[in-house]
């Protein structure tokens, strides 16, 4: 078994994309066939958007960390041998993504909600984000981009570069 420090890097890939497809693409392609609408209650209103913010900003920080340990492995050479990471090191950094991951997404567990419609002929409800204040949608919107898009668009290109 191929059970290398990077490897585990892989795995934790692989988590985060299983973890979207059976909990996330379910409800989501349920939603889109029913134009939009909501019709497995609350809890999951909440929780899906959240394991899906999770995922993805799983899957950046985890490609952002092997493109680091590229680095490190390639350039930073002591006595001789390059410097790698231990699984335990990796573990620990699998596990502080997975934390911030969360942390950074869960402002979606609040302001998740259930909101109906009510039409002359009908009603229905759909799953949408209610935000309080403008200022904290925009603050979570430039959070997440900062994160999910900037971080990896900067560290990529210039780790890349060096190696």
């Amino acid at each position: 078994m191929h059970r290398t420090p990077k490897n585990i890097f892989v795995l934790n890939l692989a988590i985060s994309g299983i973890s979207t497809s059976i909990i996330c693409i379910p409800p989501t392609l349920i939603q889109c066939l029913y134009g939009g609408k909501w019709y497995l209650g609350l809890v999951a209103c909440k929780l899906v958007p959240t394991i899906q913010g999770t995922n993805i900003l799983v899957s950046s920080g985890t490609i952002t960390s092997i493109a680091i340990d590229r680095w490190i492995s390639i350039t930073k050479v002591t006595n001789g041998f390059p410097t790698k990471l231990t699984h335990t090191k990796v573990i620990l950094i699998n596990i502080l993504i997975w934390t911030l991951a969360f942390l950074i997404a869960s402002p979606v567990l609040v302001f998740q909600t259930i909101d109906t419609i009510s039409l002359p002929w009908s009603s229905f409800s759909m799953c949408v984000e209610v935000w309080p204040a403008q200022w904290m949608k925009n603050t979570f919107t430039i959070i997440i981009l900062c994160f999910q898009y900037l971080l990896p668009l900067i560290v990529l290109p210039l780790v890349h570069s060096q190696v």
